[in-house]
Order: structure tokens, then C-alpha cells, then sequence
């Protein structure tokens, strides 16, 4: 619709629209690297906010944690009566004022003979009055008790699931139990456990000292997901980040909750089910005991002064693209009036009257220029037409003759990647980019059977419409010539053989064939004057297969040497034609093998897509824009 407009709305139109999208370029990268800027420094401040708080929470639970340990090592080695029990479980509680009691629990007659319970339990009241009772029984099986049994199953301490206890004055409380061992019949057999309950209220107060923005805080969450502190008292011991995600039908806090719980830490977004907003989480493991500690940023309050400042100027901009368009369009307008005028005769020399006479013009700049230009124009124009037709239909033949060439050759070639996605053993990826229309090189990959595969590079001796049609047919070949059980050597021979018949135009192509088995590693392969290509070992050393010894195809007839090595899984072959390594830069220096080396080793150990991909990169930047001087071939065989 442009094209139809006057070269002054054309001006205007083009100046502001790039003007526009400039803007929404900058405004863009601005607002988004201010964003993530933003997001950079909220992720560290709430990143120290939440390992402070951590740290504090770790150790006092590291600190409890030494309690029961040192108790457990104490009734180990030494020995005691009932009396003296009572009296190192009273000391226990009574020295140890952060924990509100502690027990002593023995397995089935360990303690005293014909006592299948035998417990004592010592607790603070809120007097702080030490009591030491015996608990234990048919009413209290603690063989089955969480605090008792897990210990003891695993062999390790542990935190228990935190616990509502009204008796410890409607407190959150958590048990810490750890075994203790004695030998018997020359084993070491679990004796009894020793735990310690401790009061979690200390834990509200670090975590509301979480505080960033106007509503985030921090929340904490046990090894299943219940929640222990929260700022919405009814969600404590009553609710899990499980249960939430599943009451407002949130999967992505739901998955949130399960990497919290793994013990994993990260900063993400999410949209809260516990503020029904937008949110920046992050959290974090407390190792010690399994649980988890997180902070909640609504989006809302963390992106509020930049929405702002990126408000006020879209506001500011729109103002100036206003006065821009006023002023843009009076100067075009002023500028392309004599063109107007010019376009006026233009649309009569283009309906065939050549001899129309163009406005006199005495000024020198680009208008006046153009007016002689024109005149000069019309002179020649008639000539020119009748010229014109014969000469666009011919190269439009040739031009279309050339693509269907250059789209039969390409179509003859593998090119669908990666080609055998159902095999997890072989990997491979290929590019051909000829130096004009059609080129002579060629590669190509097929399996021979279920274990083996075939892949071969090659190039042939010309460039242009006969060297393709040399290609095709030595790609005919070599697929008609491959058979089961065939040493590549002889594959060669048999190609040579057809391809030295009737070859008037002396032209050969050189050739690498290498046959792989996927089950055991072996490559057999055979090279008839090609590139030596390259080993990628997985240990990331480059290696370059020995040099050819046999002569190109299509020469003379003659016999060809089978070689044969191994591939370890992880190993790679780089194969290539002379249009890699020798492409010319623009001040006429070569690539050469040792810059193709260096590039290759920098991408050792990728996959083939990745090593192809780097060394076009590569190689397009030493160019710079120099023409292709030959046709361009990698191919890149990883074996699994």
C-alpha cells in the first residue's frame, strides 16, 4: 500500500516507524535489563534474609541436636541403675533450658528383665518444676511411635514431624530422637532411644523478622510440607503447602512445594496461592532437620517503581513522536515538490511517449541532475527495451534450469536431522553448501543392516552442472556397490571400476567410505585420496586418521586398502572437504587444518549439530564476506 504513496508520506511514514520501533527497542532492553537487575538484587537481599534467619534456626537445632547424642554416648559407657536414670534425665532437662523435656526409652527387657516397657520421660511444668515419670504400657505402646520407631528402623537421629501440644502450653513442639547401642553376641544391636522435645514459638520471632516490600514474608514449611510458622496463625500445624496448592488448584505450587521438600533451593515465580497474587519465591534447606524456609515477594510491589518510571517515559516519548511527525512532515513536503512535478512526465514516458519534453531547469542540485539524467534517459530507453526482453528471458532459462539442478542434487543428499532419532547409539549431522548453483560434493549416510552403517564424504575434480552430475552418479554407485559384509576397499574398487569406464571428461572425485558397527565399536574404512578427516575421541583429544595412500576414483582402475580401528562410546569422526580448510579470507590468507583443529577441539565431546553449527560460525567469521571459493562439506559420525 506504501508504493502508492507520495515520497513525502513515504518519509514520514518510514522516519517515525523506525523511530517508534527504536524506541520500543530501547524501552525494551531498558525495562528488561532493569527488571532483571531489579530481580538481581531482591534475589540477593532475600537470599541473605533467608540463610540469616537459617543459620539462626540451624543452630539452635544443631545445638539441641549435641543433647541427645552426648546423652546416648553416655549411657553407652557407663552403667547405671534406675535411680541414677531418673537423676541424669532430671539433670538433662534441668540443665538444658531451650528443650521441655526429655525421654529415655529401652527395647523390650534391656533395661530391667521382665519389663517389655520400660520408659522414663522428664518435663518442665509451667512452674519449671522437674518431674521424671515412667511411662510406657498397653495403653502407651511406644515400640510404635514415631519418635521410637523411625530412629531405630533407619539407625540414625531425626527431627519427628512438628506436633500441636496443648500440655506444653499450646505450642508447636518437635522431638529430636537419637539410638543408643549396646553389643551383644558380639553385635552392635540398638538398646533404646533418646529424644528431647523442644518448643518451636522461638521460631515466630526469626521469621518475622523476614520482612521486603509492604506484604512479603517468610513462612516455614516441615520435611512433608506442613506448615510450622506462617503469618495466618489458622494455617500452622493445619495446613501444608499441599493442601493449598490443591484447594486453589495450583499445580505450579504444588511442584514448588515438592522441590522444597526435596531439599532443593532456587528463586522463582509463582502465582501464590497463599496471597492470590503474583509472587517471587525463594527458598532455601535447613539441612539439619529437613525443613524448609521460604520468602514470598508479591510482583505487584516489586516492579511498582519501575512500572511507574517506565510510564512517565512512554508519555514523554509519545509527546515527541507527536512533534517529530509535525516536523518531519512540513520539510518532506517541501523537499519532494520538484519530484512531484518530475513524476508527473515519468508517468508519461511510462505509458510510451519517450518524446515528451521535461520542464526546463536551471538548478544544479539533485532534481536538476535528474531532469538530465532523464533526458539522457529517453535516448537510450527504446534501445535499451528492445534488448531487454531477449536478454531476461535467457537468463531467466538458465536461472531456472540451475535451480531445478541445484534441487535435484540437494535432493539426493540426506537431510532430514537427526536422521535415525529411534537409534540412541548413532548420531549424525551434515552440511553442503555449494560455491555456485551446483557443486561436486557430496555426502551421505544409510544403515546396511540393523548393527551396521554406512557414511562417506567426497568431492569431486570440477565444479558446476558436471560436477553434480559426476556426484549423483558416484552416489548411485555407492549405494548400489554397498553391500552386507563388504570391506570398504572393495566398495571402492567396484566404484573405481564403473566410474573409470567412458569417463571422457577425465574428471575423478576423491572419496572417504567408512562402515561402522554399532554393537562393537569397529570402523572399517577405506580413503581414495580425500581429506584425511579427524578422531574426537570422549576423552576430548583430536586425532587425524593416517593419509590416504590410494588415488582418487574415476583415474585408473586399480585395488584399495582396507583400514580398521575402534570407536570407544562417546567418540567422534569430524569429516570434511578442502572447501573447509582451504576457504580464502578476503585478504587471501587460507583456514588451514590447524585453525579447523583448534575449532574442533573447542567443541570436542558436543554433539554433531553443535560441532558443524561452530565451525560454520567459524568459518563465515575468517571470511568475512569473501566469496565461497569451493563447495563446502561437513559431516560429524558421534557413536554412543
Amino acid at each position: 500500500m506504501l508504493k502508492n504513496k507520495k515520497i513525502a508520506f513515504q518519509l514520514s511514514f518510514f522516519i517515525l516507524t523506525f523511530t517508534i520501533l527504536i524506541f520500543i527497542a530501547i524501552f525494551a532492553y531498558d525495562y528488561n535489563v532493569s527488571k532483571d537487575f531489579l530481580l538481581k538484587n531482591v534475589e540477593i537481599n532475600a537470599k541473605n534474609l533467608t540463610n540469616s534467619a537459617a543459620n539462626k534456626i540451624e543452630s539452635v537445632l544443631l545445638a539441641v541436636q549435641k543433647i541427645p547424642h552426648n546423652f546416648a554416648r553416655m549411657l553407652e559407657n557407663s552403667t547405671y541403675n534406675e535411680d541414677e536414670l531418673k537423676s541424669m534425665l532430671r539433670a538433662l532437662v534441668d540443665g538444658n533450658p531451650e528443650i521441655y523435656g526429655g525421654c529415655v526409652a529401652f527395647e523390650p527387657d534391656a533395661f530391667l528383665p521382665g519389663n517389655k516397657y520400660y520408659a522414663l520421660y522428664s518435663s518442665r511444668d509451667r512452674s519449671g518444676e522437674i518431674s521424671v515419670n515412667r511411662i510406657g504400657g498397653e495403653s502407651y505402646e511406644y515400640f510404635y511411635m514415631d519418635w521410637y520407631q523411625a530412629p531405630r528402623e533407619l539407625s540414625r537421629a531425626l527431627w519427628t514431624e512438628p506436633y500441636f501440644d496443648s500440655g506444653a502450653g499450646n505450642a508447636v513442639m518437635s522431638t529430636y530422637s537419637a539410638p543408643f547401642y549396646h553389643v551383644k553376641d558380639g553385635k552392635k544391636v540398638v538398646r533404646g532411644i533418646v529424644t528431647v522435645d523442644m518448643s518451636l514459638e522461638w521460631l515466630e520471632n526469626i521469621m518475622a523478622s523476614i520482612k521486603i516490600f509492604d506484604n512479603g514474608y517468610g513462612f516455614l514449611i516441615s520435611q512433608f510440607g506442613n506448615i510450622i510458622t506462617h503469618p495466618n496463625k489458622q494455617w500452622i500445624m493445619n495446613e501444608s503447602v499441599f493442601s493449598i496448592a490443591e484447594e486453589n488448584k495450583d499445580k505450579a505450587f504444588r511442584e514448588v512445594g515438592r522441590r522444597m521438600i526435596k531439599g532443593e533451593s532456587g528463586f522463582c515465580p509463582i502465582s501464590s496461592a497463599m496471597l492470590n497474587l503474583d509472587c517471587w519465591l525463594y527458598y532455601v534447606p535447613l539441612k539439619s532437620s529437613n525443613w524448609s524456609i521460604a520468602v514470598l515477594i508479591p510482583s505487584s510491589e516489586l516492579f511498582d517503581d519501575l512500572n511507574t518510571l517506565m510510564n512517565i517515559i512512554i508519555a514523554f516519548a509519545v509527546s515527541g513522536i507527536f512533534v517529530l511527525f509535525f516536523v518531519i512532515t512540513y520539510i518532506s513536503n517541501k523537499v519532494t515538490r520538484p519530484l512531484n512535478e518530475l513524476a508527473n512526465i515519468t508517468k508519461i514516458v511510462g505509458a510510451g511517449n519517450f518524446d515528451v519534453t521535461l520542464p526546463p531547469t536551471t538548478s544544479k542540485d539533485e532534481v536538476g541532475i535528474l531532469n538530465d539524467s532523464f533526458i539522457q534517459m529517453q535516448n537510450a530507453l527504446k534501445e535499451y527495451i528492445k534488448n531487454f526482453e531477449s536478454t531476461t528471458k535467457a537468463k531467466e532459462k538458465i536461472q531456472s534450469e540451475l535451480k531445478i539442478a541445484r534441487d535435484i542434487q540437494m535432493g539426493i543428499i540426506p537431510k532430514i536431522f537427526p536422521p535415525f532419532p529411534e537409534r540412541p547409539d548413532i548420531d549424525i549431522y551434515a552440511i553442503l553448501q555449494p560455491a555456485k548453483e551446483v557443486g561436486g560434493d557430496l555426502y551421505d549416510f544409510f544403515f546396511i543392516d540393523d548393527d551396521v552403517i554406512c557414511f562417506a564424504v567426497g568431492d569431486v575434480s570440477d565444479k558446476g552442472v558436471p560436477a553434480s552430475l559426476f556426484m549423483a552418479i558416484t552416489r548411485t554407485l555407492l549405494r548400489a556397490k554397498t553391500v552386507k559384509n563388504m570391506k570398504p576397499g572393495t566398495v571402492l574398487q567396484s566404484m573405481n571400476q564403473a566410474l573409470c569406464q567412458d569417463n571422457e571428461s577425465a574428471m575423478f572425485v576423491t572419496f572417504f567410505l567408512g562402515i561402522l558397527n554399532l554393537k562393537t565399536g569397529e570402523l572399517h574404512y577405506a580413503n581414495a585420496g580425500h581429506n584425511s578427516p579427524f578422531f574426537m575421541r570422549r576423552d576430548f583429544k583430536i586425532e587425524e586418521f593416517p593419509k590416504p595412500q590410494d588415488m582418487p576414483l574415476g583415474i585408473i582402475e586399480r585395488e584399495y586398502h582396507n583400514y580398521e580401528t575402534k570407536l570407544e562410546k562417546g567418540d567422534s569422526i569430524f569429516l570434511f572437504t578442502d572447501g573447509v580448510n582451504e576457504a580464502v579470507a578476503q585478504d587471501g590468507a587460507f583456514y588451514g587444518d590447524a585453525r579447523m583443529i583448534d575449532s574442533i577441539s573447542r567443541v570436542a565431546g558436543r554433539k554433531p549439530r553443535e560441532v558443524t553449527e561452530h565451525v560454520l560460525n567459524e568459518l563465515k567469521e575468517f571470511t568475512r564476506g569473501a566469496d565461497q571459493s569451493d563447495d563446502i562439506t561437513i559431516t560429524v559420525v558421534r557413536y554412543y
